[in-house]
């Protein structure tokens, strides 16, 4: 059975188009807001996984730049409380960011490798159930626009499991 993903992007100091908008601004924070009804979590099967992947990397595919450095991520998890503390309905935190944190890095991510993660903070809270029935997450990826380059400037080399980028040199 398919999910439904509804995924909302928004941007401080960045856009599809460039890692900043105003010149001399470091800090620069792209924020995704999923809503559904259930997240998958590192256990569930690869193909319940892969359906939030693909929402999110079609999403990222938009993005014509990529960070090559430190990168600092919040999740902010709004569950329902008896859903959360009273079943099991609803996976522990670490094992909910592991897929989400695999869709950012590569090629088509927003960073090179998770190597470049600098910080994760992951919290949930009770999310107001009239306003939805579904849970959200609230994802903010924070960085120093400084260390970004646009992706058609980039190649990247696969060195067994490491993924290395390489400026393209032009003549």
């Amino acid at each position: 059975m398919l999910q439904d993903y509804k995924l909302e992007i928004g941007f401080d100091n960045c856009s599809y188009d460039s890692p900043y908008l105003v010149e001399g601004c470091a800090n620069s924070c792209i924020t995704l807001i999923i809503d559904s009804e259930k997240f998958p979590t590192l256990q569930s099967k690869k193909n319940v996984q892969e359906e939030l992947q693909n929402v999110i990397k079609a999403e990222l595919a938009k993005i014509k730049w990529i960070i090559y450095n430190d990168v600092n991520l919040e999740f902010f998890w709004y569950f329902s409380c008896l859903r959360k503390k009273e079943s099991d309905k609803i996976g522990d935190l670490d094992n909910l960011i592991k897929p989400i944190i695999d869709t950012f890095s590569g090629c088509n991510g927003i960073f090179i490798d998770d190597s470049q993660i600098g910080s994760i903070n992951s919290l949930w809270m009770s999310r107001d159930v009239s306003s939805s029935r579904n849970s959200i997450l609230k994802l903010c990826i924070h960085f120093n626009n400084d260390d970004c380059c646009i992706k058609e400037n980039m190649r990247f080399v696969q060195i067994e499991k490491q993924m290395y980028a390489v400026p393209q040199i032009r003549n």
